[in-house]
């Protein structure tokens, strides 16, 4: 009998060691997904997505490994835990670059704009310089009204801009800029071969 109450406390040891070798790193899992989810609240699926992707790929095949374990006895989860902590500081690392990124993008769209203010005003020198014959009335009106087009949407980034909206002023502000130096192309292919004809 004294033998039995001997390994008693010792098999118990056992079990609780053995349970807490099998238990799940659910508290690793939790921090690495709250890590990842500060990110994901900070728009990092927009601004940094293929590093966000990376992130949330490797955590799900994670959780799918650590899943595979729960039915085994002895099972192990020192590498899973060890990949969570890494993940975890990936994640918080991922939020900390997309405010970068999103200050590097709010300054590239901001020169763009002054870039823009600078086209206006020169296609608006160049339209009083191009030749008014009857045949260009219409095609004059036409490139004063994307002039104004192109005022108005500087308006808009800006106002984008105030508002956080950063991938979208990035996508307009290029698209206005592709189009103002279109109509400078044209104004300036105009008033050259208006020029070469001695005037007339």
């Amino acid at each position: 009998m004294k033998t039995k109450f001997f390994y008693a406390p010792l098999i118990a040891v056992f079990i609780l060691m053995i349970t807490g070798c099998n238990k799940a790193p659910q508290t690793e899992i939790d921090a690495a997904f709250m890590a990842l989810k500060d990110a994901q609240s900070e728009d990092a699926e927009l601004y940094l997505p293929e590093e966000y992707s990376g992130i949330k790929d490797s955590l799900d095949a994670t959780i799918l490994q650590i899943e595979g374990k729960k039915a085994k006895w002895f099972a192990g989860y020192k590498n899973e835990k060890a990949m969570l902590d890494d993940l975890k500081v990936q994640a918080i690392d991922l939020r900390n670059n997309v405010e970068l990124k999103k200050e590097e993008i709010r300054n590239e769209v901001q020169q763009e704009v002054v870039l823009l203010k600078q086209l206006i005003d020169e296609n608006k020198r160049l339209l009083s310089e191009a030749p008014k014959g009857k045949e260009g009335t219409a095609v004059l009106i036409a490139m004063k009204d994307e002039i104004g087009m192109h005022e108005g949407q500087v308006n808009d980034i800006n106002n984008l801009l105030s508002t956080g909206e950063l991938r979208q002023a990035q996508n307009k502000v290029i698209a206005a800029l592709d189009h103002a130096r279109s109509l400078n192309s044209e104004l300036k292919e105009a008033i050259a071969k208006y020029q070469k004809r001695g005037g007339k």
